[in-house]
Parts: structure tokens; C-alpha cells; sequence
């Protein structure tokens, strides 16, 4: 067995250690026996803390380094998309106002059919009202009319570019596509920015996913209302997937193919969540991690994930030292500043970097030096 192979095993067993002392000692390990038996609950935890798709398997035809001894069961990586039930939409949450009535829980349970991580770029990121901004908050920059402005370092752009970061941190080639659709001419954003799609799609076959970004603008006459809840202290905007239909008799023949992947990403927020707070688990969560002859930054998909579950369900660590990589020390700083500048408090460093390991090895919290 390759070190490959030994490495994911190991890295599931630790998983899996650690959720069982854990549950142990609240006494859930009954509860938790069953559905630890259950592979595609232990692929899930897998790729929570590791990022891959793994699957679980009998022992491949392997010989054994000892006679009469059976080959261990190995994890066989492999290239799959993750998979989701029917019932897994009793998790989400549906405003339909199409009249329409779609099968919600085929539209689950349907196979993904793509690849985002291809050479070529996958996945196209535009703003059909690109210079949408919001309120102030000690920002100083002009505004072109209310609640837009021509910066982009405060209009969609900026939301666009920070996207975009998170998505090649993953290997997916991504198109921003930067121009202000919406400027001049408000009432003509909407075709500008069709025909700007049309002709990436055109230049770039292999898009698979077109995001267009907007920032949320309800309210009623005399408000307008602030989406935005409190994660761990921390405000945290409230994110709506919109999916059109064909119900006005236009022609929109893939919109349920939109809607199953909107309702998948819903799904899959909602089982993180779920997931560590049910069960108090506790992920990992790398600075980089070597990726071919790179040592590919995390901070940015970090931030994200902590901001939405919570930093009590978090440790934080650099996956540097070896010899192919930097040294740990520097990695350390480093990530810990760019954590401090994304909005954390010393506080809730504090607690990821030093409380959480020692609550995870049962170190008493007096121990753990601050």
C-alpha cells in the first residue's frame, strides 16, 4: 500500500478517534455506533475535514507482509461528486412564487454530472448590477446614486473577486467578468450582461457554472431591510439563491437543472452545520495545503467556513514543516495575521488555536497556556 493510500487511512482513523472520545464521554456512543457504520456518513466527515471524496471499500487485491494475515481495508480516492438523498430536502427552505410545482426531492436525489476542476474555465462569475453597494459603515468612497458607487473595492466587483479567490484556492479556473453592466444605463444592464454571457459561453465552451452576483435589496416603502444574522458573535450576511423558471412562457428549458444544483448548496450548508453542532465535532482547518509542486493557500475558504458554522467547532493549524513546504513558524504568523485582518478576534483566536485542541485531548482548561 502506497503512502498515499496510508495517509487518507490515517487521516480517517484520526477522524474517527476523535469522534469517539469525544462521544464517549457524553455518552452518545451508542447512538453514534450505527451511524458511524455507515459509509457514506464516514465519507461525508472525510471530506469536512480533508476536502476529498473518498469511499470505503474491501481490501483490493493486495499482499500482506505477514503470512496468513488479511490485507487491511484501504479508502480508494477517486474522483466523485458528492451524493444526496430525497429526504435531504426537508432541510431546505423553498419560496416558490412561479406557480409551479417542482418535484423538490428528485430534483435532490439527482446526480451532479460535472467537473469544475478541468484545466480549462469552468465556472464564469458576472454582475448584471455590478456597482450595487451598501451602507456605510465608516467607509469612505463616492457613490454614483443610492446604494451604488463606481469603486470597485466597494461595489459587486469586490464580492466577484473575493469568490473567485475561494474557488481557485480549490483548483477551478475561474472567469470574473468585470465590466459594469448596469452603467450608464440601469434599465439595459440586464441584456448587456446576457450578451456578455453569451459570448463567453461562446469563447469558452467548457463553462459549466455562470454565478451572477448580486447584494440583496428588500425591503418594503419605508425600510429596507439588513439580511444579516449573528454566527458566533460575528454579523453574517444571509445569502439567497434566485432560480428562474419558465412559468412567464419564455424559454428557460434548464431551469430545474438550476434549481437541483440551488438546492444541493443549500443542503450541503445545512449538513455542515448541522453536522458539528449535533455532534460537537471539531474540524481542522489547514492555512495550505501542497497541491502538485504548490503549497496552495486555504485562508480565504477558512474564513468562510468559520464565519458560517462557528468558531467553537474549529481548530486551526498549518500543514507546513515538511521539507517540500515552508516552515511552520512562518505559516503560523502568517495565516494568524490574515485571520486577525478577515475580523476575528484575539478571543476567538485564542479559542481555535489553543482551547479547542485542548478540549480535544482532554487537557484541562486551566492548563492550556494563554
Amino acid at each position: 500500500m502506497d503512502s498515499y493510500r496510508r495517509s487518507l487511512r490515517m487521516g480517517a482513523a484520526v477522524i474517527l478517534c476523535a469522534l469517539g472520545l469525544r462521544l464517549g464521554s457524553m455518552g452518545l456512543a451508542q447512538k453514534m455506533s450505527a451511524l458511524l457504520q455507515n459509509p457514506d456518513i464516514l465519507s461525508f466527515l472525510i471530506y469536512l475535514e480533508t476536502g476529498r471524496h473518498v469511499r470505503f471499500s474491501p481490501s483490493l487485491e493486495e499482499t500482506s507482509n505477514f503470512a496468513g494475515e488479511s490485507p487491511p481495508p484501504v479508502v480508494e480516492v477517486f474522483q466523485q461528486l458528492p451524493a444526496f438523498l430525497p429526504e435531504d430536502a426537508e432541510a431546505v427552505a423553498v419560496y416558490n412564487q412561479s406557480g409551479l410545482e417542482p418535484d423538490l426531492s428528485g430534483l435532490i436525489g439527482k446526480p451532479l454530472d460535472w467537473d469544475l476542476t478541468l484545466q480549462e474555465p469552468t465556472v464564469l462569475i458576472i454582475h448584471t448590477h455590478a456597482t450595487e453597494s451598501y451602507t456605510k459603515h465608516g467607509e469612505n468612497y463616492t457613490e454614483s446614486s443610492d446604494f451604488r458607487t463606481l469603486d470597485e473595492h466597494y461595489n459587486m466587483i469586490s464580492i466577484g473577486d473575493r469568490v473567485a479567490e475561494i474557488l481557485s484556492s480549490h483548483g477551478i479556473s475561474v472567469l470574473h467578468d468585470r465590466d459594469l453592466h448596469d452603467y450608464p444605463s440601469y434599465n439595459g444592464s440586464y441584456a448587456s450582461s446576457r450578451e456578455a454571457i453569451a459570448e463567453y459561453l461562446r469563447r469558452y465552451p467548457g463553462i459549466q457554472l455562470v454565478l451572477d452576483l448580486h447584494r440583496d435589496a428588500s425591503g418594503d416603502l419605508n425600510n429596507q431591510f439588513r439580511p444579516v444574522v449573528q454566527v458566533d458573535g460575528q454579523a453574517t450576511a444571509q445569502m439567497m439563491l434566485v432560480m428562474g423558471t419558465d412559468a412567464s412562457g419564455q424559454s428557460h428549458p434548464d431551469w430545474q437543472e438550476n434549481l437541483s444544483l440551488g438546492l444541493k448548496l443549500h443542503v450541503t450548508l445545512e449538513q455542515q452545520a448541522r453536522i458539528v453542532r449535533d455532534y460537537g465535532v471539531l474540524l481542522e482547518r489547514e492555512a495550505a495545503q501542497p497541491v502538485g509542486n504548490q503549497f496552495v493557500s486555504n485562508l480565504a475558504s477558512n474564513v468562510e467556513a468559520i464565519r458560517a458554522i462557528g468558531c467553537e467547532h474549529f481548530i486551526l493549524a498549518t500543514d507546513s514543516g515538511q521539507v517540500s513546504t515552508p516552515c511552520w513558524q512562518d505559516t503560523l504568523t502568517d495565516s494568524l495575521t490574515y485571520y486577525l485582518r478577515a475580523g476575528f478576534t484575539p478571543e476567538q483566536m485564542h479559542r481555535m488555536t489553543v482551547e479547542n485542541p485542548a478540549k480535544m485531548v482532554g487537557i484541562s482548561k486551566g492548563t492550556a497556556a494563554k
